[in-house]
């Protein structure tokens, strides 16, 4: 080979290329470099978190019953029914509301409760039973007059078709309180309709991307895509869906629960890889932070998804004192890994140089970018702009955002250069100081 001008720098994919073919050795599969460029995500993310906004219905259905307190000392009855439900319901809880008589008159001593939940199968008694304890009021700030609410009761596991709630609160002062309010929330059907359908779409996108990798790689396979596709069929199994619809298990549920807490947690992480590795292939997040962080995490969402105070919250949510420790210790952590990630985009930003480089950070950060705006659009509407009757379902928007994310970031993965994502294993370290191939 006719030695080049020294001036010139080194490829070493291409030069690996060369010298296989030289040598008669059968060369590795080289991927091929990624030319989408953002503008489709962009356009994809937009229409699918426009069109869950905007046409899909709230992911429950709330019941009120209300007692004002007339006598001291009072003894409160607060009594719901829910009708209709079914399988497809999926859950419902009562939280209990107190409303002081004005800010000025402090409420922290506790309140006994006791209470019933009578079930209802073809009009035919299925099963009932009972709930107490003590309900310690919080308020979220000293001028608020609602205090937060208290959970007492959760139920997952429906089999009937209709219940009624019974709940006494004893000895409550008509000189604190005004009135209590008993807030019954259930699943809506049509939302899990939706989320069956949704989950069957990401279902048949990850057998697609399953299928495009395993011929695209071949004997190349980076144990990370792999291990994001498995966990990313486990989250969204439909099979688990079709069997609560039609007599649900306890044990699919917490399969459920743990597969989301485990999805949400290595997507982080995840996202923590690929950006340190655009910038630079051969670094490498140091294990044990990493391997800690990702514990951590999975730790607080799997906490959350089976503590029942914490269950369907989230830390802007009013708690009370029995789901702060999990909600403070998830809000920790996610801060932590808000300004991890914030960095290591920052510094992958700064430090491409090559225009894959270039065009692969573009891909990944136009994709993070867009499922936090319409996170954060949807947080703000909802929380300062909608009425209630029209706001947006921020589950569903969750769930369609963080699912479309694995996608684009699946497809990414799968078609960016090796140079980008992945070091490459063997760098040519015989050849004279001096060659060089042709400049890029």
């Amino acid at each position: 080979m006719e030695k080049l001008r020294p001036k010139y720098k080194y490829n070493h994919l291409l030069l690996n290329y060369a010298l296989k073919i030289t040598r008669g050795k059968k060369m590795h599969h080289l991927s091929v470099q990624f030319h989408t460029s953002p503008i489709p995500i962009l356009v994809i993310l937009f229409f699918m978190g426009s069109l869950t906004m905007l046409y899909v219905p709230d992911s429950k259905e709330i019941q009120y019953s209300t007692r004002a307190v007339e006598r001291p000392n009072d003894t409160i009855y607060l009594s719901t029914r829910l009708t209709q439900i079914s399988p497809l319901t999926n859950y419902f809880y009562g939280e209990v509301i107190f409303e002081r008589v004005n800010d000025t008159i402090p409420l922290h001593r506790p309140f006994q409760y006791e209470g019933t939940i009578l079930t209802f199968l073809n009009e035919q008694n299925y099963r009932h039973f009972s709930v107490r304890g003590e309900i310690h009021p919080v308020t979220p700030t000293r001028k608020s007059l609602s205090t937060a609410p208290h959970r007492i009761f959760l139920e997952r596991y429906i089999r009937y078709d209709d219940a009624k709630i019974d709940i006494k609160i004893i000895d409550v002062p008509k000189d604190a309180v005004k009135s209590i309010l008993l807030k019954v929330i259930s699943g809506n059907p049509q939302y899990n309709h939706f989320l069956l359908l949704m989950k069957i779409l990401f279902f048949f996108l990850n057998v697609n991307n399953l299928y495009e990798y395993l011929k695209y790689a071949r004997n190349e396979l980076n144990p990370l895509i792999i291990a994001l596709i498995t966990i990313h069929f486990l989250a969204n199994n439909p099979l688990v869906y079709f069997h609560n619809y039609r007599q649900p298990l306890k044990v699919y549920y917490l399969l459920d629960d743990f597969a989301q807490a485990l999805q949400s947690a290595f997507l982080r992480i995840y996202l923590l890889i690929i950006f340190t590795n655009i910038r630079d292939a051969n670094s490498q997040l140091s294990k044990l932070p990493t391997t800690f962080f990702f514990f951590a995490l999975f730790f607080s969402f799997l906490s959350h998804n089976f503590n029942t105070d914490s269950w369907k919250k989230d830390y802007t949510d009013p708690v009370t004192s029995f789901s702060t420790p999990i909600l403070a210790f998830e809000l920790g952590i996610e801060m932590s890994y808000i300004t991890w990630l914030i960095v290591t985009v920052s510094a992958s930003f700064s430090k491409v140089k090559r225009q894959s480089q270039q065009k692969t950070f573009k891909l990944f950060a136009s994709a993070l970018f867009s499922i936090s705006f319409f996170l954060i659009f949807t947080k703000i509407m909802n929380n300062y702009v909608l009425p209630s009757r029209y706001k947006f379902s921020e589950e569903a928007v969750s769930f369609v955002c963080s699912n479309m994310m694995i996608y684009i970031i699946l497809q990414i993965s799968m078609h960016a250069t090796k140079e980008v994502i992945l070091p490459y294993s063997e760098p040519v370290d015989d050849l004279p100081k001096d060659f060089a191939l042709v400049p890029e």
